[in-house]
């Protein structure tokens, strides 16, 4: 999420004014924007709202996902500035200025609330491997009242790491545009070096070396298979399984939808790919505003999964959607 040293990798809607997208372009991305956005607020917020209402399915794996539902809210909430917000157009200017060019072209909320989700999925995938893989360790294992503590962890992370990103934007208002002039004190290489081993290297490192192990353990060691052919212990590894299910598709959904965001900011900010001239900053800005639209789709895709993966969501789901019947159809009787 660093972007390139002479300005944002990404930039807001000044740049529509000047043809950089076509009146056309800029409604219809819009339109897909608030869509994708309103319809993730919705859904997680509905996933919140059953996992805090139904107290006897608050167990690790839940709560988990209940950071997650939360992170999707507040990422699909942190494309607005990005979207609506044009400097140009309002009063403001200096410090109050520079800050919402952190909000908006440096979309630190955003990419903040992004970096939970991922951190989340590792807890959640080492979750499950230390309980499947080291079944009698069990001070190995995330246990329900820590998860509070991981979730708040998460988020400072996240946000610690995204700050000095953040900060570093100011805006030019002869251009009409936010650039990024680093703070004294931060050293873009290091940065960028860190961001990369605690915001990719390490969670991706986590996710790949416990979903495989714990998947191995699961479907293919020898030992767990004959195990599992007991009576007694064929719920529980079905159980395990579904959850594994589950996680796996959380994170096939958020490797589809990151991929093409992560190729372009490898391009944009790694490699230098987009030449320093005006066609290659247009060029950059309008590939950035479709693939962060790709990665928005994750937050709508995160509560499908859980719905359909999630027995306890799944019931929690029905019980209300057949108590807002019930309460439609009485009062229609009763007239």
């Amino acid at each position: 999420m660093v972007a390139n040293d002479t300005m944002g990798i990404i930039a807001n809607d000044s740049y529509v004014s000047d043809g950089k997208f076509s009146q056309a372009e800029d409604i219809t991305l819009k339109f897909f924007y608030v869509l994708v956005s309103l319809t993730a607020i919705t859904s997680n917020s509905g996933v919140c709202y059953i996992i805090i209402k139904y107290k006897k399915i608050h167990n690790t794996v839940n709560l988990l996902l209940l950071n997650l539902a939360f992170a999707d809210i507040i990422t699909a909430l942190g494309v607005y500035p990005y979207v609506f917000l044009d400097l140009s157009k309002i009063s403001v200017r200096s410090e109050t200025a520079d800050l919402l060019c952190g909000l908006s072209t440096g979309l630190i909320v955003f990419f903040s609330a992004s970096l939970v989700n991922l951190l989340t999925l590792s807890l959640l995938s080492l979750s499950r491997y230390t309980l499947i893989n080291h079944p009698t360790k069990r001070k190995w294992r995330i246990k329900k009242t820590s998860v509070k503590w991981l979730s708040i962890g998460t988020w400072v992370i996240s946000f610690s790491m995204l700050i000095p990103n953040g900060v570093s934007f100011h805006y030019n208002p002869e251009n009409d545009i936010c650039w990024r002039r680093w703070s004294k004190g931060i050293i873009p290489v290091l940065y960028f070096i860190a961001t990369v081993i605690v915001g990719m290297v390490i969670p991706l490192f986590t996710l790949t070396f416990t979903y495989i192990s714990t998947i191995y353990t699961l479907w293919f060691k020898p030992s767990t298979r004959r195990l599992s052919r007991s009576n007694s212990q064929t719920s529980i590894s079905s159980s395990r399984k579904r959850i594994s299910i589950l996680l796996g598709l959380l994170i096939l959904a958020y490797l589809v939808c990151w991929s093409p965001f992560g190729i372009y900011w490898l391009l944009s900010a790694a490699v230098n790919y987009f030449p320093d001239t005006v066609e290659g900053q247009i060029q950059m800005i309008r590939i950035a505003k479709y693939t962060i639209l790709v990665a928005l789709v994750n937050t709508i895709l995160d509560p499908i999964v859980y719905v359909y993966s999630n027995r306890q969501i799944k019931d929690g789901a029905r019980k209300i959607i057949r108590r807002a019947t019930i309460n439609m159809v009485e009062p229609s009787a009763t007239e």
